[in-house]
């Protein structure tokens, strides 16, 4: 094990420690990530809660609530993950990547349905469009 910088406790992670040490560079690695995330996902449900105020747009509370829960626990979830970094680093941060995978290809799936949707819309208005100049 590599010396503690004097005046810091042995388990503290001095700078010089986390050069020498491998382990206490993938410990602070993966938390620092996952942290990260976890500090996002509050960022966007702060972003939630503000943006239809500055915008004075009207909301249904419920469904606000509902993303809001989900967005706080993603939150909770990610951070609980990045503590356990700081004690077990792979397995944590094999963790946090699923979720963050997952999350992502379900971003993208709705993202894909949106497309699809905004395609098919385009596709009826030329439809109409057509029906209202008559037949060729």
């Amino acid at each position: 094990m590599s010396e503690a910088s004097p005046g810091l406790p042995a388990t503290c992670d001095s700078p010089r420690s986390i050069v020498n040490d491998p382990l206490a560079q993938a410990r602070r690695e993966a938390s620092v990530a996952l942290f990260t995330i976890a500090a996002l996902l509050v960022g966007f449900a702060v972003l939630l809660l503000v943006m239809p105020r500055l915008l004075g747009a009207t909301v249904d509370v419920v469904q606000r609530l509902r993303e809001l829960g989900w967005l706080l626990g993603l939150a909770i979830v990610f951070a609980a993950t990045g503590v356990w970094a700081r004690y077990s680093p792979l397995p944590a941060a094999v963790v946090g990547l699923v979720l963050y995978l997952l999350l992502a290809v379900l971003s993208l799936a709705v993202g894909l349905v949106l497309i699809l949707l905004a395609v098919l819309l385009v596709k009826a208005i030329r439809t109409c469009v057509k029906a209202r100049r008559g037949p060729a």
